[in-house]
């Protein structure tokens, strides 16, 4: 969306049509946004299911570095869903 490849509208459609294909109630869902991003973005998202924001200037190379892990790693368009903090790694189109 930032880049203008699409709309703001299409890019969270993208995440909600994942959202709503998994048990968020069994799930524990963080949102790390990008540090350029605002968080106002995905208001619709963190209303509409319990997300956990990360904050997008934390830099994600310290989980890892501190050996935090995640079950799945979901992204659109972010090389962070590549790193060892994942065990799964799920790019949406």
């Amino acid at each position: 969306f930032e880049d203008g490849y699409m709309s703001k509208e299409r890019n969270l459609e993208i995440y909600k049509k994942y959202l709503n294909s998994i048990d968020t109630e069994d799930a524990q869902v963080f949102l790390k946004i990008h540090p350029r991003e605002s968080n106002t973005k995905y208001a619709e998202l963190f209303n509409q299911f319990d997300i956990t924001e990360l904050d997008g200037s934390f830099p994600f190379e310290l989980l890892e570095l501190y050996r935090i892990k995640f079950d799945v790693g979901v992204t659109y368009n972010s090389t962070a869903v590549f790193s060892n903090a994942f065990s799964k790694r799920i790019i949406l189109a």
